[in-house]
């Protein structure tokens, strides 16, 4: 978050170093002998980590999840060979890479961080700052409000069928092998047991 209690100079930033990281491997990405799952296992591995490094704590508005998709979007149709001009669909693009949406990616990470700051001692300054309000502010500031972790999260575990209320939400979280479960899901919905999605991936 810059001095703007925004995070468009983060975004700039990850995209701009993606892009770089991409670059860097222009050769790998063009061996027509090397399948898609091992270039996916490469992209996984060097390039949307440095995409979506520190996105856990971002609260995002609606113009930056889709620039940071945008990017996504881009070095799958690069790894396949694909222009745009092709016209090819990019839910057919996400299956055939075997990878879900940006905006998939980076709920999986803010749950993630929501299970491991629930699981902190109580003590723990993330822990208080999570479960805690601001003393005697009653009226909201005219205007839009701005986008907040919390809502991000909130609708992440709206869209999953989870309940919201942190008093519900504690146990499930507090098991941390199911918690992980709920997470892979978020990305990998056709794995092993019932998807948790209320509604199938956006196709844009």
């Amino acid at each position: 978050v810059d001095t703007t209690a925004t995070c468009d100079a983060e975004v700039r930033a990850r995209i701009s170093k993606a892009k770089g990281r991409f670059a860097q491997m222009q050769r790998l990405w063009g061996m027509k002998n090397m399948s898609v799952r091992v270039k996916m296992r490469c992209y996984n591995a060097y390039v949307l980590p440095v995409l979506l490094f520190a996105s856990e704590t971002w609260a995002l508005t609606k113009q930056q999840t889709e620039s940071l998709e945008c990017v996504h979007s881009s070095c799958l149709r690069q790894l396949l060979h694909v222009r745009l001009s092709d016209r090819h669909r990019l839910v057919g693009i996400r299956k055939q890479c075997g990878t879900a949406t940006l905006a998939d990616h980076l709920s999986a990470a803010r749950l993630r961080w929501l299970g491991h700051v629930v699981r902190m001692d109580e003590g723990r300054l993330p822990h208080v700052a999570l479960l805690s309000s601001l003393f005697g502010v009653t009226k909201r500031p005219v205007g839009r409000p701005p986008v907040r972790w919390q809502g991000c999260v909130h609708s992440d575990l709206q869209r999953l069928g989870l309940p919201v209320e942190m008093s519900d939400l504690r146990d499930r979280c507090l098991i941390r092998g199911a918690w992980q479960s709920v997470v892979y899901r978020v990305t990998y919905p056709d794995a092993v047991g019932a998807p948790l999605r209320s509604s199938p991936s956006s196709s844009h």
